[in-house]
């Protein structure tokens, strides 16, 4: 457990609050009591400090994390068995100076972080014989497994059935081919949008900006220009394809990107934080044989180029199909029914819902809803009283999203769906709002087609 846990908490509200002097007693005399000890520390709450062993066992880390964006000094300290003969700046090399406080606890003074700057520290555990115990116990834990029986077969017995290979349900962009336009000669021109322009000369780049990946350009935030070739797996013909763009809390993007398929533009960006997924219909910009997805990056102040995953996919294909358009019903926090509303369109309230049968027809099948949004307001669907999420995080659905339904509902009777703005949820991550806004474009259900 990081410092974090021993030093912050929540009330009862949610709110983090700073431990007091009992609460700390209290819980590391409950953890010491369960074999869990507090071995990692900081003097400022802003910076996250935890204690971990190497894999080979020969040295102990001590890994510290400003989480903060503006530069930091504090004191920072662990526990080891014995009192060390160095400490070393695991990044540099070079020893630090230490002092030894009680109990064995090793504190290093006025370490200085850089905005979300990490500093790591080690010691010296022991030598080889010392670390062998240690690395084997890790590897007859986590690497050894019960073999399965393998009968024997005679050699002329029948070879086993060629299982033809299923498409690729997605094609992600984890290469891209980058150029620093960096007197804007190429930007403007039509040509390097197209599938046979040759960026044989560009360089091949990951999705990560490129202040980090080239020094020359550390200091470049002017126009970037991406490239990505393919073609598109048999397997979607006559399906929706769509652009994905997703990152988890930083941006897609620094700072600005134009994406483009095959010369036209299918989607733009501005960078921002927190939880991104957008999902765009590209279907009718796509041709048989080679493509090309483009990205015209303009950089940020402090990072530039792509940062977060791209990728294109086919939606599934549902048939039969129940159009779930017309009236739905609004309802308050306190599960009132406050009016209708009609779907696809715009309304307020705290959630909406409506009744639907399914027919018993679909019972055994995959059932799936999908709903296209004009922006990321959907966080909850909840079918016949069961809630169904992003993730665990309570981030919002996508611009298009195909959730599955099946474990909840029930075919051949009426099933309630009921659809919940992420800022109206019951949690304690966030205020709760008692109305948000509400934008449906399309929402249907159906079954998928294999």
């Amino acid at each position: 457990m990081g410092s974090s846990f021993w030093r912050e908490g929540r009330d009862e509200a949610g709110a983090w609050h700073t431990r007091t002097e009992m609460e700390r007693h209290f819980f590391e005399r409950l953890f010491t009591d369960l074999g869990v000890a507090r071995n990692a520390d900081a003097s400022s709450s802003d910076v996250w400090a935890r204690k971990a062993i190497t894999k080979n066992g020969l040295q102990e880390w001590l890994l510290t994390y400003n989480s903060k964006d503006t530069e930091a000094t504090c004191d920072v300290s662990f526990h080891v068995p014995v009192k060390p003969a160095a400490v070393w700046d695991m990044v540099t090399g070079k020893t630090v100076s230490f002092e030894e406080v009680q109990d064995g606890w090793v504190k290093i003074k006025d370490v200085t972080f850089a905005g979300q700057g990490v500093r790591v520290f080690g010691v010296k555990r022991g030598d080889l014989a010392d670390g062998l115990p240690f690395w084997w116990a890790e590897k007859t834990k986590y690497w050894t497994r019960s073999l399965p029986q393998v009968q024997p077969t005679a050699l002329n017995a029948p070879a086993a059935p060629v299982i033809a290979a299923k498409f690729p349900a997605n094609v992600p962009f984890n290469d891209w081919r980058f150029f620093a336009d960096l007197n804007g000669t190429v930007g403007p021109k039509p040509e390097w949008l197209q599938a046979d322009f040759d960026d044989a000369a560009w360089k091949t780049v990951a999705p990560v900006p490129w202040n980090l990946q080239d020094e020359k350009l550390k200091e470049y935030h002017g126009t970037g220009l991406y490239r990505a070739r393919f073609t598109p797996p048999p397997g979607w013909q006559g399906k929706r394809v769509v652009l994905g763009l997703y990152n988890f809390n930083t941006p897609i993007v620094y700072d600005e990107g134009e994406f483009l398929l095959n010369g036209v533009k299918v989607a733009t960006y501005k960078a921002r934080g927190w939880s991104q997924t957008y999902i765009y219909d590209v279907t009718d910009q796509l041709k048989a044989g080679p493509n090309v997805l483009a990205v015209r990056v303009k950089g940020g102040k402090e990072f530039s180029g792509i940062a977060g995953g791209v990728w294109l996919e086919a939606e599934r294909k549902l048939e039969p199909m129940l159009n779930l358009g017309g009236e739905w019903q609004t309802a308050s926090a306190d599960f009132k029914v406050t009016g209708t509303a009609k779907l696809p369109g715009e309304t307020k309230a705290c959630f909406v819902f409506r009744e639907l049968e399914i027919p018993a027809s679909w019972r055994e099948k995959s059932i799936f809803i999908h709903i296209e949004t004009a922006t990321q307001w959907l966080g909850s669907v909840v079918i016949n009283g069961h809630p169904i999420n992003y993730n665990g995080y309570l981030h919002p659905f996508g611009l298009r999203a195909e959730i599955n339904l099946t474990p909840y509902i029930q075919p051949g009777q009426r099933n309630r769906v009921e659809l919940w703005p992420f800022a109206t949820i019951p949690h304690n991550e966030a205020p709760k709002q008692t109305t948000s806004g509400i934008e449906v474009r399309s929402i249907q259900a159906g079954c998928a087609v294999e």
